[in-house]
């Protein structure tokens, strides 16, 4: 036995191991090696092991165990971004809207320091010229972007370009500026609490440029009323898909606005050495389109853009919709191509066959159906910061706008077109409505504010002129609120004039010129706004031209919402009578129709609006100041009162028109809809306080009138006061219609003299109800008065201005309509003064009246004043 097996046999008796031949043994001391020199999986490796998603694109994300993980190229660091968030399903409707944006996309960036990645907001609200090194490098120091989140690295890719970081508790955290809310409903407060044990993420994609994730999120919502809990803690989802897009490192060339022009616009603080201080400057908004061929199109060639404008239109619309829809987004192409563009902008169904596409993310511009009650549409979109070019545009059309446009034609003009006199709107009509509403809304996508004041510079006869009205419709601009032609009268239609709002206006023509034209020989934005500046200055002598601004408070009665003319009496006797046509032949046109009397009733619901808008059309002229956007040069004056004799005229006729309210009750109409009170006495006793405190924006017209003999507070007062006693002075017996006037009259003059204080606040009763105007009743300001706010703008009788300056918003041109200094004079004298004349006119008719009725109703006004001076 040799020296080895001996060894091998000593080793098996202590150990107790089995006898393993040689060959057993060489075999598995390979094996263990072998084991030895398979690689250990890295951090990456095991982190990212086995997802549950994966997407692959600008920056991979992984899902992994439920944590989201994104990996993020070191050379993004820096690149700026935009994060949004779109609501992509919902559990309740009335909180929002599939499709909709709720808050301004974010401008953000990556940073790393150290082990962390920084996600921060960027804030380059200041900018200066390129070639000016000292400010820029002090901006970049007084700028730096905000951390909004911090994220530890938790592994680095293969080749160390890119870190992992865990952004689980970012994309389920509530974060306001990616929440679903934004607001709250009419009338309502709205209160959340956010239920991450009910949240999670869903589907995620990425990109060459863009990725998204679907966050499912989950509240407890409760809603109140001043005084009631409309509902507690109700459950709520919603799946927001939120799109981080990459932003072009070489930003499209701003386009600096003009304020006598309605652009969208983004607002820049400019600083530079050649200035002695800081200027603003305002960018447009606008798709950066740029002519594929640039030598054809300087010969005056069509050519197309190197990027249409594309929207995609919503599979779920109903089908009857689609061609109304598609047809309305390229009617603009006739506008872009008087600019030599062809094909600037189309529109398509959405791809089935395009992985990318996804109508939630903001790389795509889309038209989206809302099956919801709300009758409404609306256009807005997102913007790159750094520049004003629209990067997302949206139209969001909601199920009922069919309901309203219904009612609009119906209300409107079936004295003068028998087609719309019935429940359903025939199908042309509603193709044609849908058209209109939705080319408006594109034109807001493409930058483009309301023109208010479009409709103004067409004399009133025009609107039954049918060359005039077959040629430019009701409006000078898509943009206005100018709606269907209320002033055509019955056999109007039979002698050709157009009903509708034109397919565009010259004013439209001029915004795609001026936003949208390219400049080959212009080397920068400065050179561009040369030529753009001279081009509105040509147009500043020419109303059609006028760019007439949208007004919380209305100042400006040529810039108004749903009027028509330039005279607003003379459109309104026009609108009113048709009203009172369509209030006698309600019965007759729907009866057999309308079985229940819903459709009736919302009728007369729009009647009562439409009838309170044409007061408001009237009522602005009183104290009333035309405002002008104006450069140095042009010829209208910034602002301008109203002439005395058409604030007379207007005073005068809602004083007799106060006393003619009896129609809007036509018995057989209302006698078998809902029960309510009437809608008359509320509207004599806010008209009335209205028409007194008008003087308020009587005084500030006359101060700035330059006529020689302007009307003041007092001639207002005065003929005011002599409309509603004049039967009383004659000593007739008052019809009840007087006596509420007289009433509301008592009770605001009251409450204006300052002696009789609201029960809360501690201001008079007259100076806040001077704020909101008339009111409609009750009955009417139920939900369905959306129906006739489109857009949101519902239109009450206008309010007279307050002390508090207005805001500025770029909706109201850049300067807004402020207003410094005090705008309230001291009237109380005044409303004493009168009060005391009512005091000794209540005391002789007392004396000498004889209809005891009457009697009664002057004993009770006197005890009122009496109480209330002793």
């Amino acid at each position: 036995m040799t020296k080895r097996l001996l060894f091998v046999f000593i080793c098996i008796f202590l150990t107790g191991a089995p006898i393993q031949s040689n060959a057993q043994f060489w075999k598995s001391k390979k094996k263990k090696e072998a084991v030895a020199r398979v690689p250990k999986p890295t951090p990456y490796e095991k982190l990212l092991k086995d997802p549950q998603q994966k997407a692959e694109g600008f920056i991979n994300i992984y899902f992994v165990k439920n944590k989201l993980y994104l990996e993020v190229p070191f050379n993004l660091m820096g690149r700026e971004m935009l994060l949004g968030s779109t609501i992509s399903q919902i559990s309740d409707n009335t909180s929002g809207v599939v499709g909709s944006k709720p808050f301004t996309p974010l401008q953000v960036e990556f940073s790393r320091v150290d082990s962390t990645l920084q996600l921060r907001r960027i804030n380059k609200e200041m900018v200066a010229p390129m070639g000016e090194k000292n400010i820029l490098e002090a901006l970049e120091k007084n700028s730096l972007s905000a951390i909004m989140a911090n994220f530890k690295i938790e592994a680095f890719n293969p080749d160390t370009t890119a870190a992992v970081i865990d952004v689980t508790g970012f994309f389920l955290k509530d974060i306001k500026e990616l929440s679903p809310f934004n607001g709250s409903p009419a009338g309502l407060t709205r209160s959340q609490s956010f239920k991450s044990d009910r949240s999670f993420v869903g589907e995620v994609k990425s990109f060459e440029d863009n990725l998204t994730i679907k966050s499912h999120m989950s509240y407890d919502v409760t809603l109140k009323s001043k005084t009631v809990t409309v509902q507690k803690d109700e459950p709520f989802t919603a799946v927001m898909t939120r799109t981080l897009l990459l932003l072009s490192q070489n930003p499209a060339r701003p386009r600096i606005a003009d304020p006598r022009i309605g652009i969208f616009v983004s607002k820049k603080d400019k600083l530079s050495n050649s200035t002695n201080r800081s200027e603003q400057v305002f960018y447009a908004h606008r798709f950066n389109l740029i002519p594929s061929n640039i030598e054809a199109f300087n010969k005056g060639e069509l050519v197309d853009p190197v990027k249409p404008i594309t929207f995609y239109v919503d599979s779920d619309f109903p089908e009857s919709w689609r061609s109304s829809i598609k047809n309305a987004i390229n009617d603009w192409q006739e506008a872009f191509e008087k600019i030599g563009l062809k094909n600037a902008i189309r529109a398509i169904d959405y791809p089935t066959d395009d992985p990318e596409f996804d109508p939630d993310n903001l790389k795509y511009n889309c038209v989206r159906y809302s099956p919801s009650p709300v009758a409404n549409a609306m256009g807005p979109s997102w913007v790159d910061p750094r520049s004003g070019e629209i990067i997302n545009a949206s139209v969001y059309v909601y199920h009922n706008i069919v309901k309203l446009l219904n009612n609009w034609m119906f209300i409107q003009i079936s004295p003068a077109d028998e087609n719309v006199r019935q429940v359903i709107l025939p199908q042309s009509y509603l193709d044609e409505g849908l058209r209109y509403v939705i080319r408006h809304e594109v034109g807001h996508c493409l930058g483009f504010m309301h023109n208010m004041g479009a409709s103004a510079a067409i004399p009133v006869d025009s609107l039954r002129s049918p060359g005039f009205t077959q040629k430019y419709g009701t409006t000078y601009s898509i943009m206005d609120y100018a709606r269907f032609n209320y002033v055509a009268q019955p056999g109007d239609k039979e002698r050709g004039v157009r009903l509708s709002p034109p397919k565009f206006g010259l004013y439209d023509y001029f915004l795609v010129k001026w936003n949208y034209s390219y400049f080959s020989g212009c080397a920068n934005a400065e050179q561009e706004s040369e030529r753009l500046t001279a081009m509105i200055s040509e147009k500043a002598n020419d109303p059609i031209y006028r760019y007439g601004k949208q007004q919380g408070y209305t100042m400006d009665p040529s810039s108004q919402s749903e009027d028509l003319g330039d005279d607003a009496i003379k459109a309104s006797v026009y609108g009113i009578k048709n009203l009172k046509y369509v209030m006698n032949h309600l019965n007759d046109w729907v009866g057999e129709q309308d079985k229940d009397y819903s459709y009736r009733q919302t009728i007369w619901n729009g009647i009562i609006s439409q009838y309170v808008r044409y007061l408001n059309h009237i009522y602005s002229n009183v104290g009333g100041i035309y405002l002008n956007e104006k450069y140095e040069g042009d010829p209208r004056p910034f602002f301008e009162s109203v002439p005395r004799n058409r604030q007379e005229a207007a005073l005068n006729f809602l004083l007799k028109e106060i006393k003619d309210l009896d129609w809007l009750e036509k018995r057989e109409v209302i006698e078998n809809m809902t029960l309510t009170g009437t809608p008359v006495n509320v509207l004599r006793e806010k008209l009335v306080e209205v028409l007194l405190a008008s003087s308020l924006k009587v005084s500030l017209s006359a101060d700035k009138s330059l006529e020689k003999n302007p009307y003041t507070s007092k001639e207002c007062m005065k003929d005011i006061f002599a409309a509603v006693w004049a039967e009383t002075r004659k000593g007739k017996t008052l019809p009840d219609a007087d006596k509420d006037i007289q009433k509301a009259f008592v009770k605001s003059i009251i409450e204006g003299s300052d002696l009789a204080k609201a029960e809360a606040g501690g201001k008079s009763a007259l100076a806040a109800n001077s704020l909101t105007g008339i009111q409609l009743p009750e009955f009417v300001k139920q939900k369905s008065i959306q129906d006739f706010g489109y857009e949101g703008f519902n239109e009450y009788l206008n309010p007279c201005y307050s002390e508090a300056s207005f805001d500025s918003d770029p909706v109201s041109g850049f300067s807004g309509t402020t207003i410094s200094f005090s705008l309230k004079p001291s009237l109380e004298s005044l409303y004493y003064g009168y009060l005391l004349e009512t005091k000794s006119l209540l005391e002789r008719a007392v004396r000498t009246t004889r209809d005891n009725e009457t009697k009664v109703h002057y004993q009770l006004l006197l005890h009122q004043i009496e109480k209330t001076i002793r």
